[in-house]
C-alpha cells in the first residue's frame, strides 16, 4: 500500500490501544483473540450504565446537524438492509453520534473500545456460523428490531425526552446481548429460542 513504517506503526499502536490487536516486543503484533461470552456479559452490565448516562446528556447538548445525520444513518440502514455487514459500522456510528455530543471525552474513548470488543465478538461469531452452515446469516427479520429501537431513541432525541432516549437506548443494548447470547449458542449447537427481544 506503499505505507511508510512510521504509518504502520501508528496504526498498529491505535489498534493495541482499542484491544484488537496484542502487541508483544521483539515477537510482533498479533490480532487479539476474542473475548468470551462470559466476559462479555459483564461488559454490558457496564454498557447499560455508562452508554445510558452518555445518551441522556448527549441528547440535551446534541446539534441539529447530528440530528440529521442520525435521520440519514436510520434511512439507511431501512434501505440497504438486510445482508449488509455495514450494518454494523452504521450502529456504531449511530450511537457514538449522540455519545459524543454529551462532552465526555475520556469516556467516549472508553465506549469506543468496549464497542469495538463488542464488533469483534459478534463478528467471530458470524465468521464462524457462515463457516459451519454455508449461508448469509444477516437477515433484515433480525435486524429490524434494532432499526425500530433507533426509530425510538431518534424520536425521542427530537422530543427532547432524555429519559426515554436513556430507557431506548439500554433496551438496546439489551438486545444487542440477546442477540449474542443467542447466536453464541447456536454456533455451539445448543437449544435456543428467539431471545431478540429485550428485556
Amino acid at each position: 500500500m506503499d505505507l511508510s513504517r512510521v504509518s504502520i506503526r501508528e496504526a498498529i499502536r491505535e489498534l493495541v490501544g482499542s484491544g484488537l490487536v496484542d502487541s508483544t516486543t521483539h515477537k510482533g503484533a498479533f490480532v487479539a483473540e476474542p473475548l468470551d461470552l462470559s466476559e462479555i456479559k459483564e461488559i454490558f452490565k457496564v454498557r447499560y450504565d455508562v452508554e445510558g448516562r452518555a445518551a441522556f446528556l448527549g441528547t440535551k447538548k446534541i446539534t441539529d446537524s447530528d440530528i440529521v445525520r442520525l435521520e440519514e444513518i436510520v434511512e439507511t440502514e431501512f434501505k440497504e438492509l438486510p445482508g449488509n455487514y455495514d450494518s454494523f459500522f452504521l450502529n456504531n456510528e449511530f450511537h457514538m453520534i449522540l455519545y459524543r455530543a454529551s462532552g465526555w471525552r475520556y469516556l467516549i474513548k472508553m465506549i469506543a473500545r468496549i464497542n469495538d470488543q463488542t464488533m469483534a465478538y459478534r463478528a467471530s461469531i458470524y465468521q464462524r456460523l457462515r463457516e459451519q452452515k454455508g449461508e448469509d446469516l444477516l437477515r433484515f427479520a433480525d435486524y429490524k428490531p434494532f432499526h425500530d429501537d433507533h426509530l425510538q431513541i431518534l424520536a425521542a432525541i427530537k422530543a427532547g425526552n432524555a429519559a426515554d432516549v436513556r430507557k431506548y437506548t439500554v433496551i438496546n443494548k439489551k438486545r444487542g446481548l440477546a442477540n449474542i447470547t443467542e447466536l453464541s449458542a447456536e454456533l455451539n449447537n445448543k437449544k435456543s429460542r428467539s431471545i431478540y427481544g429485550a428485556r
